[in-house]
């Protein structure tokens, strides 16, 4: 038993030389590369949550019912199923160093390192004015029907891309505000059951020095694509941007016709 217990020991030992000696410092390397990227292109901060905005509304008592069909008094702010979904998928890059694949010898330091050098961040919904924001660099999920984030910078100069009600055909499109295309209308040339729209863009608070992320849609899926873009491209778009202002769209199936929503760029 002495012989095995020894023995575990000088593996362990052994184990970690190889770590350090080996793989540690390049995987190190690479994580403080990557990390320097997130950091830029989301305009984190040290010290300071970072927040993630999500649509919400208002219930009013007893105007929704029970699983049984009964009303009830339940009354708040509630956040769309779909958007919902969208913690966990964009928690896989800001809360931690996944999807991040090595040895199961590195996982420990891989997500230690990471872990210990993120900002905490915070899933929140959207308030009901401007004034209620938290002003710093933060992420803003669906359009400016339900999320007063959106809306608020989406009324900035250095907006790139804005979504307005076209009255005249009772449907939202996407006006191009900045660019190459600047006013050019995208959307009116679709079916509404068709397809659906969704962007990405980023926007400069020039004068609290923040970096705010807009991932929204014309409908569910197109803010579904959105942030599914954001998490898998998020590295490509730093890439190309670095830290200057951007701005996206792509479409995808209705909602009616695909209940997922793939994006098709």
């Amino acid at each position: 038993c002495m012989n095995n217990f020894c023995s575990s020991i000088f593996s362990n030992l052994f184990a970690n030389l190889v770590f350090w000696a080996g793989g540690g410092v390049l995987v190190w390397l690479i994580l403080s590369r990557k990390r320097r990227s997130l950091w830029r292109f989301f305009g984190l901060s040290r010290g300071k949550d970072f927040v993630i905005y999500l649509s919400s509304y208002s219930i009013e008592a007893n105007s929704v019912k029970d699983r049984l069909g009964i009303p009830r008094g339940h009354q708040g702010k509630a956040i769309p199923e779909s958007e919902f979904q969208a913690i966990p998928v964009l928690s896989s890059i800001l809360g931690r160093a996944s999807p991040f694949y090595a040895p199961d010898l590195f996982s420990g330091f891989i997500d230690g390192f990471w872990a210990r050098r993120m900002p905490r961040v915070r899933f929140e919904p959207s308030p009901e004015n401007a004034k209620e924001l938290e002003f710093q660099s933060m992420i803003c999920v669906g359009g400016p029907k339900f999320n007063v984030a959106t809306e608020f910078y989406m009324n900035t100069e250095n907006c790139f891309l804005r979504q307005y009600k076209d009255d005249a055909a009772a449907r939202w499109r996407i006006a191009v505000n900045r660019g190459e295309r600047k006013n050019e209308v995208i959307g009116s040339d679709f079916g509404k059951d068709e397809v659906d729209i969704g962007y990405l863009q980023r926007v400069r608070d020039s004068q609290r020095g923040t970096a705010i992320i807009i991932a929204a849609g014309l409908g569910v899926n197109g803010t579904r694509a959105a942030v599914h873009y954001l998490v898998q491209h998020w590295q490509e778009l730093e890439r190309r941007y670095g830290d200057r202002d951007f701005g996206v769209v792509f479409k995808c199936p209705d909602v009616k016709n695909d209940k997922i929503g793939r994006a098709h760029v």
